[in-house]
């Protein structure tokens, strides 16, 4: 008895000492005992994903298991996925022989059953390393490869991830205005998914990028968006490097007391999530500012620091691959000593067994009746649960029934509103303005004189101003000149008057004016109530329109530098421009969003699906 305590108190003491790493060999004994062998290779494959930010030696251990399995059972997309993973790792272990090897015999497997995903990630994962060899024509070519198969497959979460890259490798190219273009489109799809995390990547790259063009003030702002989406969308080592880069600005800005806090904090995530690899680079950056700071002491303290880290970071990660090897003997020596406890526990059950059948039988029974009970009644809550839905399902389908009836109303009164503006149109143009131009020649037959010539420049000022009123009730160059002309010609037309600096992009040309007629006239009404309200209301210096199509939608994003206003319910309500603007989209499955902010401006987006039509 005594022996057995004695037992029973070490295998609790190996519990107590060795309680994180029985997780791991919990997860890997999991895997093995799944009865599918396929099952088996996607849990390792899940387990290679897990640990990729932890540890990727273990994880790629893991991918080599998944692929030995995966060879074995002739399961090709789990080979396919396998072998990407071992060439990530090999990647991020900076093997980028063995990763681009990997990532090659990714393609090929993958092109063989059609896994085209696969076969698009590979390709940027060898772009990736091309860029850290600063071979960036070879990258644009192998990252636009994986960017036309996710064009293909409609994937906006990969496509702005390869935007975002190409604007990366640009800006390492000192092609600024490329580089603008490709993660403003990575922006504007992140927007449009609602994908916080991906966003947040996208305006580090713009902070960098405007770093590089020394507009500082302009990197801050873009870089303070970042920490803002981060603290709450992303992984704790995206923060660290985004840390990192606003610390630099900062330090070329001289504000080296945020500079040093930006710095500190970096170093204790980096402690706080074992990412010991992103100190020294801390600690050198950390003794420049204390430098420039003037605290001379100080600086020499942190770059002693940052050369004994750099040193003994690779002794480091040895050490502590030593004791995870030492643990994971110690697990499997605890192993079979629970497996001797669990032998004597049986043992001891089968000596016991005849006196405790009865027991069991009456507690099988006991268990079965309280089972048919909790059975009966959740069976009635069932039925009343099912009677309540069909209750809100009918409540639901009568509301999208007034919803519909009264959509298509609008729509009736907005068609038949622009066919009565085309009519007074075609009446002020065609009878009016014909008859000015009627009266304007007789009067030029007339011997000149100062009034007749006075009254001949004032009917055609009057001629001039309906033909305006006509072109703006209804665009008749819609149906006879390409789009981006039109746009083109209104816009300096509105502005010309102004003080207003005006920037247009309309990018590609070619797709804009391929747009169906109602999304062309739709997108000129609203582009004439967004310019009133902006020379009326927004006290503005500058004033941007972007009209950007892409695969499947079109976006207009009209930027000004004026007072802004403060979203809410209320100011929405007053402005009753925006309030039209939103019941156009409806009739065309567009969305509008806005971001304003008191005395920083406004920026419109707005997405319209693309309905090609040929004039």
């Amino acid at each position: 008895m005594i022996f057995r305590i004695l037992i029973l108190f070490i295998f609790c003491a190996f519990i107590s000492n060795a309680q994180v790493a029985s997780i791991k060999t919990h997860d890997l004994e999991e895997a093995y005992t799944l009865p599918d062998d396929t099952n088996k290779v996607i849990k390792l494959l899940s387990l290679c994903t897990e640990y990729y930010d932890i540890n990727n030696d273990s994880s790629l251990i893991l991918a080599n298991k998944a692929l030995a399995l995966s060879e074995k059972i002739k399961y090709k997309r789990g080979e396919v996925e396998s072998l990407f993973r071992i060439g990530n790792d090999y990647f991020f272990l900076n093997h980028q022989q063995k990763a681009i090897h990997y990532f090659e015999q990714t393609i090929i497997k993958a092109e063989i059953i059609s896994a085209q995903y696969w076969v698009a990630r590979s390709y940027r994962q060898i772009a990736s390393i091309k860029i850290a060899n600063g071979n960036y024509d070879e990258a644009i070519i192998l990252n636009n490869k994986g960017l036309k198969i996710h064009l293909s497959m409609s994937d906006s979460s990969n496509l702005s991830q390869c935007y975002n890259r190409l604007g990366f490798i640009y800006m390492k190219s000192n092609k600024s205005d490329s580089a603008f273009i490709y993660i403003q489109k990575a922006i504007n799809i992140n927007i449009r998914t609602n994908n916080l995390r991906a966003l947040a990547r996208s305006y580090r790259n713009l902070a960098s990028l405007h770093m590089t063009n020394k507009d500082l003030e302009s990197s801050e702002y873009y870089f303070k968006k970042t920490l803002s989406l981060q603290k709450e969308n992303s992984k704790k080592h995206e923060i660290l490097v985004t840390d990192y880069k606003y610390a630099q600005l900062l330090i070329q800005q001289k504000n080296y007391k945020e500079a040093i806090q930006h710095l500190n904090h970096g170093i204790k995530l980096a402690r706080k999530i074992k990412l010991l690899k992103n100190l020294p680079n801390y600690y050198k950056e950390l003794s420049l500012a204390k430098e420039l700071a003037g605290n001379h002491k100080e600086a020499i303290k942190y770059y002693k620091q940052f050369l004994h880290l750099n040193d003994s970071i690779q002794f480091k990660e040895e050490q502590i691959q030593l004791n995870r090897k030492t643990t994971e003997l110690e697990l499997l020596q605890l192993k079979n000593l629970n497996l001797v406890l669990q032998q004597e526990k049986e043992a001891r059950f089968t000596s016991n067994n005849n006196r405790e059948k009865l027991t069991l039988f009456l507690v099988i029974i006991l268990i079965i009746l309280v089972f048919l009970i909790l059975k009966a009644i959740r069976k009635k809550d069932l039925i009343l649960e099912i009677a309540n839905k069909e209750k809100i399902l009918s409540q639901k389908l009568i509301a999208k029934n007034i919803r519909s009836e009264q959509f298509n109303a609008i729509k009736e009164v907005t068609q038949n509103h622009e066919i009565t503006k085309e009519q007074i149109a075609k009446e002020l143009h065609d009878e009016l303005g014909g008859t000015l131009t009627a009266i304007k020649m007789n009067l030029m037959q007339l011997k000149k004189s100062d009034i007749i010539t006075k009254i001949i420049a004032e009917v055609g000022e009057i001629a001039s101003t309906i033909r305006f009123i006509s072109h703006d009730l209804h665009p008749p160059l819609l149906k006879t000149q390409t789009f981006c002309v039109v746009i083109q010609d209104y816009l300096s037309h509105i502005f010309n008057n102004t003080d207003l600096e005006l920037s247009i992009i309309l990018l590609p040309k070619a797709d804009i004016n391929k747009l169906a007629l109602n999304t062309q006239l739709t997108l000129y009404r609203i582009i004439q109530e967004l310019c009133t309200n902006i020379i009326n209301h927004s006290k503005a210096s500058k004033v941007s329109f972007q009209l950007i199509a892409h695969t499947n939608d079109i976006s207009l994003i009209i930027e000004d530098d004026g007072i802004g206003f403060t979203i809410s319910y209320s100011t929405l309500k007053k402005h009753t421009g925006l309030t039209l603007i939103k019941e156009r989209l409806k009739i065309i499955d567009g969305e509008l969003e806005i971001d304003s902010h008191k005395d920083k401006g406004s920026a419109i987006y707005i997405f319209i699906p693309i309905i090609t039509t040929t004039k």
